[in-house]
């Protein structure tokens, strides 16, 4: 497909942003490493009206946007046959660039916009079923925990054992002393199941 440079200001972002967080600091990364080797990949837009809809590349677009540059290179695709939307969350799942939460998200837009299950969405990203089971099982932790996994100082492995503990303060605590101390993966899950049994006796001190 050709490349086109597209103005900025005939540019919309998407109608649902995937990325309910934006990382300043990465954005800011991104706008240098453009800055100095270029945009190496398009941006994919689709026609609305007398402007262009992002469908893939929101990120890309705003690190552009930041450098101030009057167009971007994007791809526009006018023979959509399926939802620019579905075909936006398809894109960004698939490039996997999204954080744990905001995949997590997605994943659960992609299912209600399709009525597919949780099966046939991994099947289609080309993901085994219990991963897609664990990342959608995120969305059930507490929002401190969901932070915390966004920021990367708590693995989702972690964030997905505390999904367990039904009180979202303890979630909290757990959640925020094991990104503290950084606790491994098991020690995690005996704190988990201590929790379980009504026992501290594993838990942190």
């Amino acid at each position: 497909m050709k490349v086109k440079n597209v103005p900025l200001n005939k540019i919309s972002p998407p109608p649902e942003p995937l990325r309910a967080h934006i990382d300043v600091e990465a954005l800011e990364e991104l706008s240098r490493s453009i800055e100095e080797v270029g945009l190496l990949e398009p941006i994919i837009l689709t026609p609305n009206g007398d402007r262009l809809t992002i469908v893939a590349g929101h990120r890309r677009f705003l690190a552009v946007r930041n450098l101030a540059w009057p167009t971007i290179p994007a791809i526009i695709r006018e023979d959509l046959e399926v939802d620019p939307i579905l075909l936006s969350i398809t894109e960004n799942l698939q490039r996997q660039d999204l954080n744990p939460i905001d995949e997590a998200r997605a994943l659960v837009k992609l299912m209600e916009l399709t009525g597919q299950s949780q099966e046939r969405v991994a099947t289609s990203l080309g993901k085994n079923r219990t991963y897609v089971t664990k990342r959608v099982a995120l969305l059930q932790a507490s929002p401190l925990v969901q932070e915390l996994v966004i920021k990367g100082t708590l693995p989702p492995s972690h964030a997905y054992e505390l999904t367990r503990i039904e009180d979202p303060q303890r979630q909290d605590y757990l959640g925020g002393y094991a990104a503290q101390m950084g606790a491994s993966y098991v020690t995690v899950k005996g704190w988990v199941t201590a929790e379980q049994n009504r026992s501290r006796e594993a838990g942190p001190p």
